[in-house]
């Protein structure tokens, strides 16, 4: 069978304290994108101004590249994606919305394929979620 392009991917956003993002904000991205752990499909820096609208910006600057943030196919983040993601935050907030493969995951889901399968459903779990539920098992 045909390799598939790419494999299952997540969304994920992120909350900054400014527009101007820079310093550890993204080495916290670039991080795991250097150790391999996942490949950055996208990436869009997002304003949701007072108003609500929304100010959107392909990744491009000279500080994420120097970060490692090279998204490798610009443009998959659509306007509806970040609609849907930014309806969950306050206005005047600023976010940074990256699309990220999981390589481990590609290699899953092109032998699931391979063999007349298809991985169907990748769900995350926020953290705060996840620990909370371990935070109940703890007292249990």
């Amino acid at each position: 069978m045909e390799p598939l392009r790419l494999g299952p991917s997540v969304i994920v956003m992120a909350s900054v304290s400014s527009s101007s993002v820079e310093g550890a904000v993204l080495e916290a991205f670039g991080t795991p994108i250097a150790e391999g752990h996942v490949r950055l499909l996208d990436l869009v820096f997002v304003d949701v101004l007072p108003d609500g609208e929304l100010w959107c910006q392909e990744a491009s600057s000279t500080a994420v590249r120097l970060a490692g943030l090279s998204p490798l196919v610009p443009g998959l983040i659509g306007i509806d994606d970040v609609r849907q993601l930014a309806a969950r935050v306050a206005d005047s907030t600023h976010l940074i919305v990256a699309l990220f493969e999981q390589p481990w995951l590609t290699k899953l889901s092109q032998d699931n394929f391979n063999s007349g399968g298809v991985v169907a459903a990748v769900e995350p779990v926020p953290a705060p979620v996840l620990n909370a539920v371990l935070d109940l098992h703890k007292t249990s």
